[in-house]
């Protein structure tokens, strides 16, 4: 039994003419619609609050200078006991 080759095929043949011509032609602009999206007052205050944070320094440098100055002058003074209760607390972290 003869086998035919795969392109002489009727619908392969249908198949490729209607991509050639497809090829040929610029695709269609698609149909225009209506779709609309509501932002919740919620999401608004959100994005509020993110662009606050990104529009804050990194670092206080009003606060940095002052201890600076501080330790520059020797009037830093750190509370015994809220150094000792950092150092436990660092220590209960291991």
């Amino acid at each position: 039994m003869p086998i035919d080759p795969i392109h002489n095929q009727p619908p392969v043949r249908e198949i490729g003419a209607l991509k050639r011509r497809s090829e040929a032609q610029p695709a269609a602009e698609p149909a225009s619609s209506a779709d609309s999206v509501e932002i919740s007052e919620r999401a608004r205050e959100l994005a509020r609050a993110q662009q606050a944070v990104e529009a804050s320094p990194d670092v206080r440098e009003d606060k940095v200078a002052e201890l600076k100055k501080q330790i520059e002058d020797g009037t830093y003074n750190v509370p015994a006991e809220a150094l000792a209760d950092k150092l436990l607390d660092m220590r209960g972290d291991q």
